[in-house]
């Protein structure tokens, strides 16, 4: 029994010396794992920024690659020594890939682009901030034509304000609750609805402490759950909503039309951020691609808000008058 169970250990130790061999690096990209950037990035740390324990990396008769300085702007948005290595290293790698083959390589998971006024994303960021400006101009639309009181009105402040600005998934599943409170409005019982939401919303913000305080984030487990969470969102607008309309004993509703198309138009463009790409031009990747095309949708969805919300609360009002007349009526 022991001769048996000794040569299935050494049968075991050998699959897994097998399978290390083969195994890729996964903390690295192919551009930032590459002999090129590594000689060239602590060259840059030694000579450029007197990091002086990088010294056991470098070839003693290495030529250090110096970048350019820094400039007043660079430095005014915390760009350091050994960000500026990186940055011009990251180029130096990949002219030299393009002498051999034209495929572009990410560097620390993300494509290489061109900084402009030292931001390293330029498109991304001028896209979001365009994003930011629309919102910013419908949700002023919201508050003045809605009253307070209106319902889901504080679904879309949820939507709009509360957790837009924690992260994707945040943004996605604020979204989702919006949907279901809207689909969901009228039909469940008021507790019950409650109940239904605040499990939604405790998945959400669940995530978001797993992500952040205990998984980290992983980029393709993080994008699986977004995705998810984005079809529900289309189910619910798609089919939930006209559901919503037959169980509602014939009440008026706004045309939810124009809503449905921008949910689907939302799914195509997350298509996106599924499928990357190389940034075109080394400005435009797909997640500023995304940005850019999430900015028309601002308009038709708060268009939607206001004018369901206008609605419903027309019919609340409606029903409250004709209790109070039927009261009335009972007590004469």
């Amino acid at each position: 029994m022991s001769q048996l169970a000794s040569n299935r250990k050494y049968y075991l130790w050998k699959k897994f010396l097998i399978l290390i061999t083969f195994l890729q690096p996964g903390l690295s990209s192919s551009g930032d794992s590459n002999p090129i950037f590594h000689h060239c990035l602590y060259s840059c740390y030694l000579s450029q920024c007197n990091l002086t324990h990088v010294r056991s990396y470098i070839a003693p008769a290495s030529k250090s690659f110096e970048p350019c300085d820094l400039s007043f702007i660079e430095s005014a948005v915390k760009w350091n020594c050994k960000d500026e290595c990186k940055y011009h290293c990251m180029w130096k790698t990949v002219n030299e890939f393009r002498q051999v083959s034209p495929k572009i390589h990410q560097f620390f998971g993300k494509w290489p682009q061109i900084r402009m006024f030292g931001i390293q994303e330029p498109a991304s960021a001028i896209f979001s901030l365009i994003n930011l400006v629309f919102l910013l101009k419908m949700l002023r639309r919201f508050l003045i034509s809605v009253r307070p009181a209106s319902p889901i009105y504080k679904f879309w402040l949820l939507y709009a304000i509360k957790l837009d600005y924690c992260s994707a998934i945040a943004f996605v599943g604020s979204f989702f609750i919006t949907s279901l409170a809207r689909v969901t409005y009228g039909v469940l019982h008021k507790w019950l609805r409650s109940i239904f939401l605040l499990c939604a919303l405790q998945y959400i913000l669940s995530y978001i402490y797993f992500l952040i305080f205990i998984a980290g984030v992983q980029y393709h487990s993080h994008m699986n759950v977004s995705v998810c969470v984005g079809a529900l969102t289309i189910l619910c607008w798609v089919f939930g909503l006209p559901l919503n309309k037959f169980w509602s004993k014939g009440e008026e509703h706004v045309s939810f039309l124009g809503m449905q198309c921008v949910v689907l138009y939302i799914g195509f463009a997350a298509i996106l951020e599924i499928f990357d790409f190389p940034a075109i031009f080394y400005i435009f990747d797909a997640h500023s691609l995304w940005h850019a095309a999430t900015i028309p949708t601002y308009f038709p969805i708060f268009s939607f808000a206001i004018n369901d919300c206008r609605n419903l609360h027309r019919i609340e009002m409606r029903k409250k008058k004709t209790a109070e007349f039927s009261s009335s009526e009972s007590l004469c």
